[in-house]
Parts: C-alpha cells; sequence; structure tokens
C-alpha cells in the first residue's frame, strides 16, 4: 500500500484525531485522580485502624496503672491496721496521684497525647531520656523476673512412683 492508496497518509493522519488525544488524557487523569482517591481512603483506614489500637492498649495500660494505685490503697488500709499512720499516708498520697494519672490517660486522645509528647521532649528532654531509660529498666527486670520464674519450675515429682 502506497501513500496513493491510503487517504490518512496524506494528511498525516495515522488514526489519531485531535478528540481522541485529549479522550486518552482525560482517561489517564480520571485514572489518576482515582488512585490518587483510592490510596488517600486506604490510608485513611489505616490510620483509623492504628489509632483504635492504639487507643485499645492506651486502656488496657491506664486499667493496669488503675489497678496499681488500688493495690497501693490496700497496702495503706494495711498499714494503717499496724498503726503506721504516716507512711500509710504518704501511700495513700502516691496511690491518689497514680490514679490521678491513670484516670487522665484513660480520658485523653492518643493523638492529644502524642502531641503532649513531643512537647515535652522539646521542653525537656533530659527528663525523657530519663523517663525512658527506668521505663526500659523496669521492662527488662520484669521480663527477666517473668522468664526466670517460669524457668527454674522443675516438673513436679511422682513420689508414690518412687516408693513402691
Amino acid at each position: 500500500m502506497t501513500e496513493h492508496d491510503n487517504p490518512d497518509a496524506a494528511t498525516g493522519d495515522h488514526g489519531y484525531t485531535e478528540s481522541g488525544d485529549r479522550s486518552g488524557s482525560r482517561q489517564a487523569g480520571f485514572d489518576r485522580a482515582q488512585a490518587e482517591r483510592d490510596a488517600r481512603d486506604a490510608i485513611g483506614a489505616a490510620r483509623d485502624e492504628l489509632q483504635g489500637l492504639l487507643e485499645g492498649q492506651k486502656n488496657a495500660a491506664a486499667d493496669r496503672v488503675h489497678a496499681i494505685a488500688g493495690a497501693l490503697r490496700s497496702t495503706a488500709e494495711d498499714l494503717r491496721a499496724r498503726d503506721q499512720n504516716t507512711v500509710a499516708a504518704y501511700v495513700e498520697h502516691v496511690a491518689g496521684r497514680i490514679a490521678y494519672w491513670s484516670d487522665s490517660l484513660a480520658q485523653r486522645h492518643i493523638e492529644t497525647l502524642a502531641r503532649d509528647m513531643r512537647q515535652l521532649a522539646h521542653e525537656r528532654p533530659g527528663l525523657v531520656i530519663a523517663g525512658a531509660l527506668v521505663i526500659g529498666f523496669a521492662a527488662t527486670r520484669f521480663l527477666k523476673s517473668s522468664g526466670t520464674a517460669s524457668s527454674s519450675r522443675t516438673p513436679a515429682v511422682d513420689h508414690d512412683r518412687f516408693n513402691t
């Protein structure tokens, strides 16, 4: 087939029209916009799920801290029963502060806590580092004591088996 046999060859029209090019670019733009919306939706869903998980962990931590305050209050009552009122008052005060902190933790949103931690780290970085070290040390001691307690247990011996 020569240029003379193909009427489009002479005009330079090879099956593409100006409106076809626009339509294709519009479709590509639509696909890109749809992909961006889908990505934003996926990121939003992941963020919401993560916030839900963090809120659950925060509430569980607040409950555990509140239980510690309750244990301290019980200890204070025991101390009062033994006429150690000065120490009991101190333990009761500490329990009250811990309970207040626990309630505050439970009532605050996770984003607010993160913002407050950033602000505290900016204003008092030494305090944040010291707090992280204390928490790390306490967690390590707890994990070591939990691991040692479970690994140091020996299986029960069936004494009847040896008494024949």
